[in-house]
Formats: structure tokens, C-alpha cells, sequence
């Protein structure tokens, strides 16, 4: 399936947009999120299967960096500046 195929722009990304926004108005992110990610995870493996492993291997590492990235810097070892 490809962006532009009719496939594509008439039955999965209308389908997708309505639930997503169905469990978003019903107040279910979570679970919107983790539709949308299910959602992409099919339509990536839609077109080759082979594909699925390198998509869930850069999900789940760009997933755990942003994690490490997100944590609160320690303050306490540094200087403190002088006026």
C-alpha cells in the first residue's frame, strides 16, 4: 500500500482518523497512541514484511532515547557564577 494509492486514501486513512479521534473525544490517549503506532506498524508492514523488524527495532530505540533525553538534568556540580 502506498500513500497515494486508493487503497490507502479511501479505506485505511479514514478508518484510522475516525477511531483515533473517536478514542481521543472519548478521553482514551493512551490507547489512541498506541492505535496509531499499531496503525503505522501495519501499514509500514503492509508493503513488505521484511520491513517489520527494522520498523519495531527504530520504534523501540527512538522510543527508549527519547526517554533518556526527557530525564531531568541533576544540578549540583557545577559552579555557581559570580557577579
Amino acid at each position: 500500500m502506498l500513500f497515494n494509492s486508493y487503497g490507502f486514501i479511501f479505506v485505511f486513512l479514514p478508518i484510522v482518523f475516525f477511531i483515533y479521534f473517536f478514542l481521543n473525544y472519548k478521553k482514551q490517549t493512551k490507547i489512541s497512541k498506541a492505535f496509531l503506532a499499531i496503525a503505522s506498524i501495519f501499514f509500514y508492514s503492509w508493503w513488505n514484511i521484511i520491513y517489520l523488524p527494522l520498523i519495531l527495532v527504530s520504534m523501540i530505540f527512538n522510543y527508549k532515547l527519547g526517554n533518556i533525553l526527557a530525564k531531568p538534568v541533576k544540578s549540583g556540580g557545577g559552579r555557581k557564577a559570580q557577579n
